[in-house]
């Protein structure tokens, strides 16, 4: 569901400054819980695979990104 730029940014502002775990996604002003199929092993795969082509592809438009990327 989209939200105004003000909530949306709101959300960002929090998840910054907020005690919010690494990486957590945060939705509403807080953690929200994982899907579970990002926590299984084909989860984990699917994961691998679209960085790999995600960071096939930013390498392609810019060169300079692949230590960033750690490639």
């Amino acid at each position: 569901m989209a939200r105004p730029t003000s909530e949306g940014a709101k959300n960002l502002v929090w998840a910054a400054v907020g005690d919010t775990p690494p990486g957590a996604y945060v939705s509403c002003c807080r953690p929200t819980p994982e899907a579970q199929w990002t926590t299984i092993d084909s989860g984990r795969a699917l994961e691998q695979k679209v960085w790999e082509e995600m960071a096939a592809e930013w390498v392609k438009i810019a060169p300079e990104v692949k230590p960033t990327l750690g490639l």
